[in-house]
């Protein structure tokens, strides 16, 4: 049987790291914020709804403009909450098919879902890894990764859940301060541990 693995963290923590790392490992993996993307596009089912909450000016190309949607976002817990109540249920539906798929054929998965615990879907899941770093490690890798100002790259991390919140909730917690090499150590071994070495008589 298969395990369902959800990767979760503050911006900056490094989750995705983790989860690459899974994935060279041989667990198939499903980007969260890469489905809800897919959302913002010109041809969801809620573009229209997208275009009339948030104004013409959010339109491009393709869909909407997620750069300027995101700095409206993380800046403003009123449009926050406007943008989860339009995406939020289509995300979760489609995450839901895609784990019970993987469980069906008992396929490894691991997702890479920050906001695992503030959509509630930590029950579609059978351990929740939390990735978490020192405050200041992870403004400056926010702050250098998107070219954020420091303000901005404290709103991303104010918007979420608090990391010591989320490490209480966790099954394991991942403390990311220190090499990548340190990390792919620490990750290859919980994956020995608890994913390679399972006891496949366990449900």
């Amino acid at each position: 049987m298969g395990l369902v693995i959800g990767v979760t963290g503050g911006s900056g923590a490094g989750k995705t790291t983790v989860v690459s790392i899974l994935s060279q490992l041989g667990m198939e993996r499903l980007d969260v914020d890469r489905v809800g993307h897919r959302f913002l596009l010109s041809d969801s089912p809620v573009f229209g709804e997208l275009i009339a909450a948030f104004g013409e000016e959010y339109r491009e190309e393709n869909g909407i403009d997620r750069k300027r949607l995101g700095r409206l976002v993380f800046s403003s817990p009123a449009h926050r909450r406007k943008l989860e109540a339009l995406v939020h249920p289509l995300l979760k539906k489609e995450v839901a098919r895609v784990v019970r798929a993987a469980r069906k054929t008992g396929r490894d998965l691991v997702l890479d879902h920050p906001l695992l615990f503030e959509m509630e879907m930590e029950n579609l899941v059978d351990e929740v890894w939390a990735v978490t770093v020192p405050r200041e490690q992870q403004v400056a890798r926010i702050m250098n990764r998107d070219r954020l100002t420091r303000e901005e790259a404290e709103a991303r991390i104010t918007a979420q859940l608090p990391p010591e919140e989320k490490a209480a909730r966790a099954t394991v917690v991942i403390v990311n301060s220190g090499s990548l090499e340190e990390l792919a150590a620490t990750v290859k071994k919980l994956w020995e541990e608890r994913v390679k070495n399972r006891d496949p008589r366990k449900p």
